[in-house]
């Protein structure tokens, strides 16, 4: 069964209608095909431990490689796109009302608010309940406290 959840990051309130299956393992399977060039540098980093890729010791410089190979292999029509269909069953509540998250209203809501954009992808993932944390094996408590744990 579809179910909403309410959250508030960084003092801005939202609702999340979960995905049909089908759609949320599409967007599941994108969002892999983006993070991976980050998931796989964590892996490597990881080899020569027992730990678990999330648990890895971040190298800095290579995280920024792998993220400037996230940024420079997706195209902004793509982008777009993926923020578009993640953002699909998001509603802001202004005024104690839900209000459709349309990309026009995103574009205005977020001006200066990167950051509470990423949360609020993370919230959808979670909301959905992507799996592939969880077979990393760090679960989302990693993913949240690597944010700041300000979603709730």
């Amino acid at each position: 069964m579809i179910e909403q959840k309410k959250c508030v990051i960084d003092g801005m309130s939202f609702t999340i209608q979960q995905f049909p299956a089908r759609t949320c393992l599409k967007l599941e399977k994108r969002t892999i095909a983006i993070l991976a060039p980050i998931l796989n540098m964590l892996d490597n980093e990881n080899k020569k431990s027992t730990k678990k890729v999330l648990d890895a010791e971040v190298n800095f410089p290579k995280m920024a490689k792998a993220i400037q190979e996230i940024l420079t292999s997706l195209d902004d029509i793509s982008f777009d796109s993926y923020i578009s269909d993640m953002m699909k069953n998001v509603f802001v509540i202004e005024n104690g009302q839900p209000v459709e998250l349309t990309m026009e209203r995103f574009d205005h809501l977020f001006v200066g608010k990167s950051i509470v954009v990423y949360k609020l992808l993370v919230e959808i993932m979670r909301v959905n309940c992507f799996a592939f944390f969880e077979l990393m094996g760090g679960g989302w408590s990693k993913i949240t406290n690597t944010l700041g744990n300000q979603t709730n």
